[in-house]
């Protein structure tokens, strides 16, 4: 009987821990992926600006992400 309830205990305590995760990763993602693209976007910016990479490489890698290759307004900064 106490296996039982123990079990029960466990299959709670895992439900809970799903739901939880569950909730979390699905208010994170975006359906159009417009926010994780305008980041890795401003990311290659920083660093052609910073010299890390050449126009060519950040338009390689901007085509990689499927985005558009034309450099944002962040690249002009700093």
């Amino acid at each position: 009987m106490a296996v039982l309830i123990w079990a029960g205990v466990l299959a709670f305590c895992g439900l809970a821990v799903w739901s939880r995760r569950f909730v979390v990763l699905s208010r994170s993602r975006r359906p159009d992926g417009t926010d994780r693209d305008r980041k890795s976007s401003q990311i290659l910016d920083e660093r052609l600006v910073g010299g890390d990479i050449d126009p060519k490489e950040r338009w390689c890698l901007r085509e990689l992400i499927g985005g558009d290759p034309t450099p944002t307004a962040a690249a002009g900064r700093r």
